[in-house]
């Protein structure tokens, strides 16, 4: 790829407190490959972030015969992007591969933004380990409400698992009198290996995943929830109200007339996703909010931070050419 007119090339990667997603692409929309690695949040994931983030990138290079010379742009979508500790240390680590002049940190919501709303209107909700809603105003400025982290934000997934946890142990002395406790507290010691709910719940808050771990409850509580276990329905339903303020906030931000116009929210996350999640978020905006739409990206956030650090580097890079490429390498394949 040493050609002078080679299509320019692009990284983006959604880093976030689980999971991380780097996808290489060039100007023309064109995919050319992804690869999943560890959790990159830049708070979660402080100390090991900037070194997977830079394997996840060499690892693309090297699998196409790339130098780190012929990437134009890169895109880093990460959890916990106001952490500017976190930051120096990511740029730091790109300084050291000679690409930091070629990057840009943005947060994960911000990438996710970019996708879903190309156009730069409407309003996002991401919910994952953590939450947040962001928007644009009329200036094209940033408006959010959440984002705040994981062990302040109410609704989140890490903050279903930490109530779970708690419910159970604030209810020790009566748990075996109340099956839909028992069966949460089964359900967490199974989750984590432990011998019992205590041993479950040490081993989980020593390890070095803790947040994750404890985010990863969200969704067997919300299987349970649809299984009819009123005590996870009820943890669904706290969380879901409160995201429903973070939401009813930035729209009144945004002066939003939400009660008579079609209300579209683009979402994001794995808890989101989740329908039994949803219906409970629809149900708490029923009265502010009574014609709720929900649309879904189908792209990667990794994308929306790759086109972001295009557009730093004036590259013009169409979200339609990307849409475009992956239906017709889908039809051929």
């Amino acid at each position: 790829m040493k050609n002078s007119i080679r299509p320019k090339l692009i990284i983006g990667i959604d880093g976030g407190a689980s999971h991380s997603k780097a996808i290489l692409f060039d100007d023309n929309g064109k995919t050319i490959d992804q690869i999943s690695f560890k959790g990159s949040s830049l708070t979660v994931n402080f100390d090991k972030a900037p070194g997977r983030i830079s394997k996840a990138i060499n690892a693309l290079c090297t699998k196409h015969n790339l130098e780190l010379t012929e990437i134009d742009a890169i895109g880093l979508g990460l959890a916990g992007a106001s952490n500017e500790d976190g930051r120096d240390k990511v740029f730091k680590e790109l300084d050291g591969m000679q690409i930091s002049n070629r990057a840009i940190i943005m947060s994960d919501a911000e990438a996710a933004y970019e996708i879903s709303c190309p156009i730069g209107k409407g309003i996002l909700v991401s919910i994952g380990t953590g939450v947040i809603c962001m928007a644009r105003n009329d200036n094209g400025e940033i408006i959010r409400t959440g984002g705040l982290g994981h062990d302040v934000d109410s609704g989140s997934g890490f903050w279903m698992g930490k109530e779970a946890m708690l419910k159970v142990a604030l209810s020790d002395n009566t748990i075996h009198s109340e099956p839909d406790l028992m069966a949460i507290s089964t359900l967490i010691t199974g989750h984590f290996d432990g011998d019992d709910f205590s041993d479950a719940v040490e081993s989980a808050m020593k390890s070095t995943k803790s947040v994750s771990k404890i985010a990863s409850l969200c969704l067997p509580i919300c299987q349970l929830a649809d299984d009819g276990n009123d005590v996870a329905l009820g943890i669904i339903q706290e969380a879901t109200m409160s995201v429903a303020e973070l939401i009813i906030e930035l729209a009144a931000e945004m002066n939003v007339n939400t009660k008579t116009n079609p209300f579209i929210i683009a979402g994001n996350g794995s808890v989101l996703n989740n329908p039994l999640y949803r219906n409970g978020l629809r149900d708490a905006l029923r009265f502010d909010i009574p014609h709720l739409g929900w649309v879904f990206s189908e792209l990667s956030p990794a994308y929306g931070a790759g086109i972001l650090a295009s557009k730093f580097r004036k590259i013009p890079v169409s979200l339609i050419s990307i849409t475009e490429q992956l239906r017709a390498d889908r039809s051929i394949s």
